[in-house]
């Protein structure tokens, strides 16, 4: 066999499987603690080094979201027993303001599960998948008339809920939220049916043979699954070829596992609105059959702020010119009042309000502190 010689220019295609005749000459078939790289060619792999230590364990499950600007932003964020932690990379902790509080933290009861993050820019959008989205806005149940059962400053302050009434509701001074006193029903094993190897003709053990799995096993127990079909085989009666239908029968041998442990009831205190509360108050929004809301959201000089109802104009307000002070525009909270006259002078018996929408949390960065937030006025 005659030499075969040929230049190599790197090794940046990595290890490959292929068969030696589809091979990139790029390839290897092996390649130990290394790292291709178009730019770089092969170099070391780069290792992993233990930076600092986070502190004690947790006693609930967490989860962490990693936020990586280079050159700008490198931080990983922890949530884990209703707090949120924010640390460099260099493993310093960063100061974090709560200035609505921990309640949209700790209202998980597996952290893992019940967070998911965004990053936009310089903003890290946190959600809590347990929460209800809900909105304390015009024309809804506000509780003003309703005396809860007890007060607290905040989450941490209520009392053990294994030894509080049940169906107790609770009001947290800080946010005006109510928290009821709920059960959590206890829940059995669950299990699931594991094939242990290949069909076969015939059972080969004792076990009992059913044709579909049950429903409700212990674990361990062992099942042969009989499955049962027809086929056809040709076969010549002197003239042609007739179907003569088979049947054939094979046997599956599964298992039962565990898949969860049962557990037991326990009461939590779950973040209740006020209208699942109380049903007698004047509950839910506005009947549009009768009832509108007018939002006023800029102060614009000289434009007429007109309010129609089934395409009749009730209320016309025109702004003032804004070329001098005494023709300076007003403010929003000013027009709104200006259009309510109006519509009491039509007749109407119009309301201001000011409006508050719960949302997700963000994080935010701003210098050396964070801020969770998780109330955005409008």
């Amino acid at each position: 066999m005659a030499l075969i010689s040929l230049s190599i220019p790197n090794f940046v295609s990595g290890v490959s499987q292929q068969p030696p005749s589809l091979k990139p000459a790029t390839s290897v078939d092996m390649m130990d603690n290394c790292w291709p790289s178009v730019i770089s060619g092969v170099s070391k792999r780069p290792p992993t080094e233990f930076v600092k230590n986070l502190g004690t364990a947790f006693t609930s499950t967490a989860i962490g979201s990693i936020i990586n600007r280079t050159g700008v932003a490198q931080f990983v964020i922890i949530i884990a027993d209703g707090n949120l932690r924010v640390i460099d990379f260099d493993g310093n902790e960063k100061t974090v303001n709560f200035p609505y509080g921990k309640q949209y933290l700790q209202q998980a009861l597996d952290p893992s599960s019940a967070f998911k993050f965004v990053n936009i820019q310089d903003t890290t959008f946190i959600l809590n998948k347990e929460v209800t989205v809900k909105a304390d806005a015009f024309g809804e149940l506000n509780g003003s008339s309703y005396t809860p059962d007890g007060q607290v400053y905040a989450y941490a302050n209520l009392p053990n809920p294994a030894t509080t009434g049940l169906g107790l509701v609770y009001q947290l001074t800080s946010t005006g939220e109510y928290y009821k006193n709920t059960l959590q029903p206890a829940s059995s094993a669950t299990y699931s049916w594991n094939k242990i190897g290949d069909a076969v003709s015939s059972p080969t053990t004792g076990d009992p043979v059913v044709t579909s799995l049950p429903s409700s096993t212990t674990p361990g127990s062992k099942v042969w699954l009989k499955y049962t079909w027809t086929s056809y085989t040709p076969v010549w009666n002197g003239s042609y070829w007739v179907p003569v239908a088979v049947t054939n029968t094979n046997y599956t041998l599964y298992q039962s596992v565990q898949t969860a442990a049962a557990t037991s009831a326990y009461n939590y205190w779950k973040l209740t609105p006020i209208n699942e509360i109380v049903t007698s108050l004047n509950n839910g929004r506005r009947n549009p059959a009768n009832e509108g809301t007018v939002f006023i959201t800029n102060s614009v000089a000289n434009v007429y702020y007109n309010v129609y109802v089934n395409n009749v104009l009730k209320a016309s307000y025109l702004s003032p010119k804004g070329v001098d002070a005494a023709s300076s525009v007003p403010g929003t909270a000013d027009i709104a009042t200006n259009v309510k006259n109006l519509l009491v002078s039509s007749g109407y018996t119009p309301n201001i309000h000011n409006i508050t929408h719960y949302t997700t949390a963000t994080a935010r960065r701003g210098g050396s502190t964070w801020e969770l937030h998780s109330k955005l006025h409008g």
